[in-house]
């Protein structure tokens, strides 16, 4: 490991998943670059002249151990490694190491590990103005156990069936009742840990909109806004609003008065939800609609925040992705300067 100088050192961590697969985006004569999935990726956006950052990634082999002499100059850690359904290998290893030594952790993972889907339902659950679905995890080895679990938990129709460790709307389909055979097709039912969600219709005015929050040392940040005429909102459902701009128009008010109107009603919730994950950075996919109540979709700290797909096309983010980018800076700051 390189040597640091004379600034605090702040060491961010990525794995590999337990699987051992990794996505390459460049292989050359300088070797194999590759995208550490279920990593937050904070490294490569976060600079300070108030600390020096370095980088090292954990393999995902149970035999693996990382020497703890290496650390005896780091002042931070920095744990990016954050999908505790693809990277539990790491993440273990990674709690055992921060016991041997003493040095203050962001995102710890212990609290990472507490952010498996139905976790959260049962941490968040019950709390005032936030409505968390019903989330069990499952190991079906057949579709007929699927529609099993659905009457034993007292699901009501429709219900989201997705894999676990899964992103982006991937292996996500909505069960509408039984005998619905034809969905799983696209589904391996091969040991792998699935999810049942309860579906709540959050459509407004024919339209679906997904809220993007970022929660930074418990302060909350607006990332963006989507609209959609499908339940299942990612990045490419963008391609909606571009064919009805006025969305477009909509997502740019809501964004330039979030701070004074929406963040002072949702705060206390935020702030209630960041108290009981213990996490320092996360993101929370939700609707919020005109009474400040939060349906939750997703909260975890793996989610694409600091990435600007968009900004060759109707760029209206840039702000809000800096103040997030300012507010972790001065949360690394602050922690480095309390240990």
């Amino acid at each position: 490991m390189e040597v640091f100088q004379d600034k605090p050192k702040v060491l961010f961590t990525a794995a590999i998943a337990d699987d051992g697969l990794a996505e390459v985006l460049q292989l050359d004569t300088k070797g194999i670059m590759f995208n550490p999935s279920g990593c937050s990726n904070v490294f490569n956006y976060i600079n300070s002249n108030s600390f020096e950052k370095r980088l090292t990634i954990f393999d995902h082999k149970q035999s693996y151990t990382f020497d703890p002499a290496k650390l005896k100059n780091v002042d931070l850690i920095f744990n990016q490694i954050s999908s505790p359904e693809t990277h539990k290998i790491s993440l273990l290893k990674m709690d055992k190491l921060l016991k041997k030594v003493n040095i203050l952790c962001i995102n710890n993972p212990q609290n990472i590990l507490q952010t498996e889907r139905d976790n959260i339902y049962r941490l968040l659950k019950g709390i005032d103005n936030l409505t968390v679905p019903k989330t069990i995890k499952i190991n079906p080895s057949s579709p007929g156990e699927v529609y099993d679990h659905i009457r034993e938990s007292d699901f009501q129709f429709p219900v989201i069936f997705r894999k676990a460790g899964l992103h982006g709307g991937k292996n996500t389909t909505l069960l509408y009742g039984y005998n619905e055979y034809e969905k799983f097709y696209p589904f391996a039912i091969d040991g792998s840990d699935y999810y049942l969600i309860q579906y709540v219709d959050y459509k407004q005015d024919g339209v679906y909109k997904k809220f993007r929050l970022v929660v930074v040392d418990g302060e909350v940040f607006i990332r963006h806004i989507i609209y959609s005429d499908h339940w299942m909102i990612h990045s490419s459902s963008r391609e909606y609003m571009e064919k009805n701009s006025s969305y477009q128009e909509k997502e740019k008010d809501i964004l330039e008065t979030f701070d004074s109107y929406i963040k002072p009603e949702i705060q206390p919730v935020i702030q209630t939800i960041h108290e009981i994950l213990g996490l320092d950075y996360f993101g929370i996919d939700c609707y919020i609609d005109s009474n400040m109540h939060i349906l939750i979709f997703e909260v975890n700290a793996n989610m694409n925040i600091m990435v600007n797909n968009q900004q060759n096309k109707y760029s209206i983010w840039d702000k809000k992705i800096s103040a997030i980018v300012n507010a972790l800076t001065q949360t690394i700051i602050k922690k480095i300067n309390t240990r």
